[in-house]
């Protein structure tokens, strides 16, 4: 294809290396190639800028970032790689206005440029108007084949597209693009409608604690010294970023007015969650010692314990 943008391609020792030289064992891939050569810089912007005013000659905005607005007179020429326009854009009777990778978040409106108007790989989000354009075409063999094309939007994100009175349809070259909101107009300004939704749903606050079935010792036996052990569980549900479980003083197991020597000993297998968690399970393990000269009461000992679940983290 005659006058296309230069595409670069290197093969060493079975691997591929892109131009960035980027190296990788052989993949399939796409490439779209544009036709038309790259506007040649008078002036050069980089960095931070807050308004842009082109009068003549070529000002390239090379991955500025313009917080302010970007007017291109008549005559004159537009080259944005990359960066953000943060204000709107107009260019009205401009030679070329070129755009690539580049994010307009105001309005920007091309009208009646003269010799080109090419944009690829950018986000429009405050909707773009393409109108009375003049696009010469930079390869005649693809315009006997293919027919005339007007300015080329290509591979783009656009948030509201109008398109009128170019010299023939917008192209995009292979590279759909993508739109949102409303659009109008012929060619590569007619796509598929993306429309962001949404879906969601809440959690209330939680905090569940669910035990067991009460723990046992069994049968103590007096006169004789040993360990007692009972265990039981719990459930654990909580939506806080933090949890903790804790227990009641456990003091000592009372047969009426008799209590054990001993003092009584609660363990949990876990008592702190740094992240929600549902449904977890702690054993909680109940330690009792009987010395053999305790005295023991016929009769039941126990004791009511409160387990409580908390958090300084809703």
């Amino acid at each position: 294809m005659d006058d296309c943008r230069d595409v670069e391609v290197r093969v060493l020792g079975g691997g591929f290396v892109d131009p960035a030289g980027n190296y990788s064992t052989p993949e399939s891939y796409k490439a779209t190639v544009l036709p038309g050569d790259l506007l040649t810089c008078t002036t050069t912007l980089t960095g931070n800028q807050t308004n842009v005013n082109v009068a003549t000659g070529v000002t390239c905005l090379d991955n500025a970032n313009v917080s302010g607005t970007v007017t291109v007179a008549a005559g004159a020429s537009l080259l944005v790689k990359k960066g953000t326009l943060g204000g709107a854009l107009n260019a009205t009777g401009a030679e070329a206005v070129q755009i690539f990778g580049a994010t307009v978040n105001g309005a920007a409106k091309i009208a009646n440029s003269t010799r080109d108007v090419t944009i690829a790989g950018s986000t429009f989000r405050g909707g773009l108007t393409l109108t009375g354009n003049t696009q010469v075409t930079a390869n005649e063999r693809y315009t006997r084949l293919a027919g005339a094309y007007g300015p080329i939007l290509s591979g783009s994100t656009v948030f509201g597209l109008t398109c009128t009175g170019n010299s023939a349809e917008v192209s995009d070259f292979g590279a759909p693009n993508t739109f949102h909101g409303s659009q109008s107009g012929g060619g590569a300004c007619q796509g598929p409608v993306s429309t962001d939704g949404g879906v969601g749903g809440s959690v209330p606050a939680t905090l569940a604690l669910t035990l067991g079935p009460a723990a046992n010792f069994g049968a103590l036996t007096a006169g004789i010294g040993k360990d007692y052990t009972a265990q039981t569980s719990a459930n654990v549900i909580s939506t806080a970023g933090k949890a903790a479980l804790s227990v009641s003083e456990p003091g000592h197991l009372m047969n009426g007015t008799f209590a054990l020597p001993q003092p009584l000993v609660v363990e949990f297998s876990k008592s702190t969650w740094t992240a929600p968690v549902s449904n977890d399970a702690v054993t909680i393990l109940f330690k009792q010692r009987v010395d053999a000269n305790d005295a023991l009461r016929t009769g039941s000992y126990s004791k009511t314990l409160t387990f409580t679940l908390s958090t300084t983290e809703p």
